[in-house]
């Protein structure tokens, strides 16, 4: 009898011990999904390969030596935004861990990235921007990313023309 009060006694514990362990982790599972806010996966470039191909377009040629061979100015990398992140923002990020310079204009418009501002190659050429391969017109502080985005940046020599799907 005492021998099977033990074992009713033990399993009533065990219980017990079973819900606590079914409740805290609820409970945590609850705390660390609060804290997450929804990422975004996107990669990044910033290129000038059409200055590259045509060195001869900058207005200054001391310009020259700062262009890479290649036009990759940043090559592709992985960026974990928050959904929602602007091109704009995700820029100017990548850009200071870089000690790369990105100056706006008045409007919010990028002027300069590096060491190229719009109107280096003549009256057409400015930094402009892709997101899987579409030009975009937009500010890009209102075009907001969302997960597996590709962004390009790229410097353009004829408003944007050159540098569809790059």
């Amino acid at each position: 009898m005492k021998k099977e009060k033990d074992i009713k006694v033990k399993r009533k514990a065990a219980l017990i011990v079973l819900a606590v362990l079914i409740v805290v982790s609820a409970a945590a599972e609850l705390i660390i999904n609060a804290g997450k806010e929804d990422v975004a996966n996107v990669h990044i470039q910033i290129r000038c390969d059409k200055v590259a191909e045509a060195p001869e377009t900058l207005v200054d040629p001391a310009l020259e030596e700062y262009i890479p061979e290649d036009g990759i100015a940043m090559a592709r990398l992985k960026y974990i935004a928050k959904e929602g992140d602007s091109v704009l923002e995700i820029l100017e990020k990548i850009c200071s861990n870089n000690n790369i310079e990105v100056k706006k204009d008045k409007e919010g418009l990028v002027e300069t990235i590096g060491y190229l501002k719009n109107g280096d190659c003549g009256e057409n050429s400015r930094w402009a921007y892709t997101v899987n391969g579409e030009l975009r017109e937009e500010k890009p502080a209102d075009c907001k990313v969302t997960d597996g985005d590709e962004i390009v940046w790229a410097f353009t020599l004829d408003g944007g023309m050159d540098i569809e799907n790059v």
